[in-house]
């Protein structure tokens, strides 16, 4: 099962254990996040997300569990947005562990923050284009990562954050300008 919202201008694909690719071609601009969000046997996919009120306002208060043990799926294994240029707030991908690759080769901005964490067939993660975390970066608990290139990378506000990947051998990042800290931990 596949749980896919577009709310407004923010993408969430939550529980996709049997989702294998997913593609969008044309998308330039996420207003709010983009937020992918898979399943295994470990970590039931239980989500809370925003319900939307006809007033306008929202509510934290819908929580459904997708998971299957006796149906696991390694699941998603790769996403494609070539045109992707910038996302308003924040962008969390993590618990894929089937995911080997994620193609945004024209993402320039990220207004809040960056989260990458727990996919555990990703070897390489590579934003060549991305020059702007308004928060800040968070790269771990991976298997297999071994590189990590953010070669336009120029601004990160708060802090970058890197531990718990356990085959990480090497990080590229031409940052100008780090405001507080950067830590790359191999194991904790």
């Amino acid at each position: 099962m596949c749980v896919c919202r577009a709310r407004g201008s923010a993408v969430a694909v939550l529980g996709n254990e049997q989702l294998r690719k997913i593609e969008l071609p044309s998308l330039t601009t996420i207003g709010e996040y983009l937020d992918i969000k898979g399943c295994y046997y470990s970590q039931p996919c239980s989500f809370t997300y925003p319900v939307f009120t006809s007033s306008g306002g929202s509510s934290y208060s819908y929580t459904n569990n997708w998971y299957d043990s006796g149906n696991y799926q390694p699941g998603l294994e790769w996403i494609s947005m070539p045109s992707l240029q910038t996302i308003g707030t924040y962008m969390v991908i993590s618990y894929n562990q089937g995911l080997e690759w994620v193609s945004m080769p024209a993402l320039t901005t990220i207004n809040d923050y960056l989260t990458i964490y727990d996919n555990d067939v990703m070897v390489s993660l590579v934003a060549n284009n991305l020059k702007s975390i308004g928060s800040y970066l968070q790269v771990s608990d991976h298997t297999n990562l071994a590189n990590v290139t953010f070669t336009a990378l120029q601004n990160v506000t708060s802090y970058v954050n890197m531990y718990n990947n356990q085959n990480l051998q090497y990080v590229r990042a031409r940052a100008r300008s780090l405001s507080e800290r950067f830590t790359h931990k191999s194991h904790m």
